[in-house]
């Protein structure tokens, strides 16, 4: 599975295509020529300043994934060993071209949102379609199919960045919990869930403003992120993301979410290391006093937001309210454990008070050791 961008300096083509378009083939491409024809009335007039009005709504970004392909079979092409030096430049200009046309003003999609394209394979739409199929309501059928497409496209794009993912732990994977409750999740082993939530289709007759669209979430515990996907014809456009530890400081219930609090999708990867990082800060709690995954991924969302939302003088008390809350739930005293990652300092307990943990202490360790992972 490939996926190609709507940019290059985020999130580079990682494979090439299995098949090429050669030149001859180009020549015959009636996108590619159009393309071609509307460029070169673009360059005549970039001097006048006219190009851009003339324009047509959504085919730019037609045009970019469609560029973004062909630089795919170029790079194909040249590892094929098939004019090695020719095609890696025309696969160079064909990335450089998408850069070019997404940074022009008149694209409909903000680019701040650093788009990326997935396409899914025959094997995610005959799962899709074979659910779909399988519930009486075709119109939940429908909400099936779209929501099992989603999540297929955000495993691809995580897997192919070396993100792992267990696929058989999501709900969607379990064909009795997909028809009766459709959800488009995707597993982070140690970590918790990404969601993919569904928005609006670009119609391609008029701009399409995210920012003036609302999304009804259910905040879930286990979940650390949404991320936002536009179903096309063959793929989907992951369009930005919003993360819990955000919401959780305006909408800590859920509730109908502006996608103007959207962060762009490139923004997924510096959460994603910082919630390996908090993982390992809560590794030895987690891992030993059986802590449930659903816990762990809220107390890795409380972290981040306390840091992100909070005074200095505020975050340790918030964090000890939070996780005695947590401790609470399990019934139990979570006892330290004697080996702690470099640099934390033991919870130890009073003697008088043997078997309880001092979570005040733990929750200044952990801001400690998460300030020097920022």
């Amino acid at each position: 599975m490939s996926i190609s961008t709507s940019t290059s300096d985020v999130n580079e083509p990682l494979n090439p295509l299995e098949d090429w378009i050669d030149d001859d083939e180009l020549e015959n491409d009636p996108e590619f020529q159009a393309w071609l024809a509307i460029a070169d009335t673009a360059e005549e007039e970039d001097s006048t300043g006219q190009a851009s009005s003339r324009r047509q709504p959504g085919l730019e970004r037609d045009l970019a994934q469609t560029l973004n392909n062909l630089g795919n079979a170029y790079l194909t092409q040249a590892e094929l060993g098939k004019e090695p030096v020719a095609n890696l430049e025309r696969a160079i200009a064909a990335f450089t071209e998408v850069t070019t046309i997404s940074r022009q003003p008149g694209l409909e999609r903000d680019l701040a949102t650093t788009s990326v394209w997935v396409p899914w394979d025959a094997a995610a739409q005959q799962r899709a379609n074979k659910l779909a199929l399988a519930h009486p309501n075709p119109r939940f059928g429908e909400l099936i199919r779209q929501n099992t497409l989603a999540a297929a496209v955000l495993t691809y794009y995580l897997e192919e960045h070396g993100i792992e993912v267990d696929a058989a732990a999501a709900d969607h994977a379990q064909a009795v919990l997909q028809l009766l409750n459709p959800t488009a999740d995707v597993v982070l082993p140690k970590l918790g869930k990404l969601e993919a939530i569904l928005i609006p289709q670009d119609s391609g007759e008029e701009l399409l403003d995210l920012s003036q669209i609302s999304v009804e979430i259910d905040l879930n515990p286990a979940t650390l992120a949404y991320i936002l996907i536009e179903l096309g014809e063959g793929g989907a456009w992951l369009t930005g993301v919003l993360l819990s530890s955000d919401l959780r400081q305006d909408f800590p219930e859920g509730g109908a979410v502006s996608l103007a609090m959207r962060k762009p999708i490139s923004a997924l990867w510096e959460a994603y290391r910082r919630w390996e990082n908090c993982q390992q800060i809560m590794a030895q709690y987690i891992d030993k006093q059986g802590w449930s995954v659903e816990q762990r991924s809220e107390v890795i969302t409380v972290l981040n937001w306390v840091w992100d939302y909070r005074q200095d003088y505020e975050r340790p008390t918030l964090l000890k309210e939070f996780l005695e809350e947590k401790a609470n739930e399990n019934n139990e005293n979570f006892k330290p454990l004697v080996s702690r990652p470099e640099g934390v300092r033991e919870a130890t307990p009073e003697p008088s008070s043997e078997g309880a943990v001092d979570w005040l202490t733990v929750a200044m360790d952990w801001l400690d050791e998460l300030g020097k992972c920022i």
